[in-house]
């Protein structure tokens, strides 16, 4: 591999690359810099298209030469497991593992595994569709704000908090346990505060939260930071 650029791959906060022999892999959070590196057992003399690195929710992955190993990144003492099977290509997500398979002569065929370790998952945020601002004026326009969310399982427990961005004052919060399918359609805001008050004219800061049957919890689709934005109410 000296000479060549080695593969890299990311998945959210984290980020992995082979080194130029293929030797390791170095496996870097993205948020506090913190290093790990991983022995891949890679002859020297493989070529680099016979290699593929992947990153996945705490699993490392990767194809040498047909033959699959993974790495179970919550374990700081964890190595290298093989998994059978000449493979062509890979992905995982969610505790599985999915794998081109090259048959020889004939055509190639996907299998789906579970990986040979527990995975914890996380429920993903994977669509927000929501107005940038309503006007509670009783005219039948724009009179709520319904913002809907998509994550990738269904949650236990979901949870829209509204703050004031001139007070700082939580004025409306909103939980629901209605999200069978992974969809929250159910979150109406009316204007008014949770005493039942006009909330005043402004902008107000949204925050959604929730948690998996599991208790994990939600998180972005990219690095895990909060689900947040602001709407403005107009009167």
């Amino acid at each position: 591999m000296s000479g060549h650029a080695p593969q890299v791959a990311v998945w959210g906060r984290t980020a992995a690359w082979l080194n130029c022999e293929a030797s390791q892999v170095v496996v870097r959070d993205l948020v506090t810099g913190h290093p790990r590196l991983v022995t891949t057992g890679i002859d020297p003399g493989t070529a680099p298209d016979r290699i593929h690195l992947t990153l996945g929710e705490g699993v490392l992955a990767w194809i040498a030469d047909g033959r699959t190993s993974v790495v179970d990144l919550s374990d700081a003492s964890s190595v290298p497991l093989s998994v059978p099977g000449s493979a062509i290509s890979l992905a995982v997500d969610g505790g599985n593992i999915a794998r081109l398979l090259d048959n020889g002569s004939e055509e190639p065929s996907v299998a789906v595994a579970r990986l040979p370790f527990d995975v914890a998952s996380h429920p993903r945020l994977t669509g927000v569709v929501r107005t940038l601002g309503f006007s509670p004026d009783g005219d039948g326009v724009r009179d709520t704000w319904t913002p809907a969310f998509d994550t990738t399982e269904p949650l236990r427990s979901a949870t829209l908090t509204l703050v004031s961005e001139k007070s700082g004052r939580t004025v409306r919060t909103f939980t629901t346990t209605d999200t069978a399918d992974g969809g929250v359609r159910n979150l109406v805001w009316d204007g008014k505060t949770a005493a039942g008050r006009k909330a005043p004219q402004g902008y107000y800061r949204w925050t959604f939260t929730g948690r998996s049957r599991a208790g994990a919890a939600l998180t972005t689709a990219t690095d895990g930071s909060k689900i947040t934005g602001r709407v403005e109410l107009a009167r």
